[in-house]
Formats: C-alpha cells, structure tokens, sequence
C-alpha cells in the first residue's frame, strides 16, 4: 500500500497566502512513499551501516532480539484480559514494538537472502491444509 505525503509550501508573499486561503490548502504537490519491503530493507541496512552494527547482526543475535522485541509487545496485555482494554497509549506502543519485531525479521530475512512477504505467502499456503483442534479438553 503506497500512501500520500503532502507537501505544502508556502512562499511567504501575501498572494500565495491568499491563494491558499482560497483554495483551502489543496494538496498542490505530492509524492509517493515507498514502503515496499526492497525499500523498506534498503532504509534499514542503510542505518544498520551508518552504526557499524553489521558485525553483530548474526541469525543468532538477530533471533534474541527478535524474541526481546516480542516479549515487549507481549507486556503490553500484562493484566488485560481483551483487545478493549488497551488505551490509546498502548497501542501506540504497541505499533512501535510491532516495528521493532518487523526491523529483526527483515534483517533475518536478509541474512537468509528470503523476502518476508513469501514466506509469509509459502507459510499461508501450508496452512491452508492444516486444521486446528480448539476445542477444550
């Protein structure tokens, strides 16, 4: 999914103020953000570099920051007992460790020479076979 960014700008004489008054801020200039994983991946090893981190990003290290990152989304139900009770607070946090779990599975995912979406895709087509028995015992 791409999204919009707008971009307004604002040339600081008295007839753009006016046009944009006029206009209601139409959305004059847009670009498109890339959040495929190629670019995604790309951003990352990029910071990834910049901190001389490579080094330590071996399949084992990558694996328990990974497991760290999910238990810290897993303290954010610590005493609720549904979705309803997260507050607006946690579910922003929630997205940020969802970020965090997602930032170690792509650096795996690199190491592994793999794109996530496939095997997520590979795994979902296992699954279509299988079968669940949730029924209490």
């Amino acid at each position: 999914m791409k999204y919009k960014l707008l971009i307004i700008v604002y040339l600081g004489s008295p007839f753009w103020g006016s046009f944009f008054d006029i206009i209601g801020l139409i959305d004059l200039w847009r670009f498109e953000m890339d959040y495929s994983y190629e670019n995604t991946l790309s951003k990352l090893i990029e910071f990834r570099n910049s901190k001389n981190w490579n080094e330590y990003h071996s399949l084992i290290n990558l694996s328990r920051a990974l497991g760290i990152e999910s238990s810290e989304v897993e303290k954010i139900f610590l005493w609720k007992s549904k979705d309803e009770d997260l507050s607006l607070k946690d579910k922003e946090n929630l997205k940020l460790e969802l970020a965090d779990v997602l930032t170690y599975a792509y650096y795996m995912c690199d190491k592994l020479n793999v794109n996530p979406n496939k095997l997520v895709i590979d795994k979902n087509e296992i699954n279509q076979h299988r079968s669940w028995d949730f029924s209490k015992r």
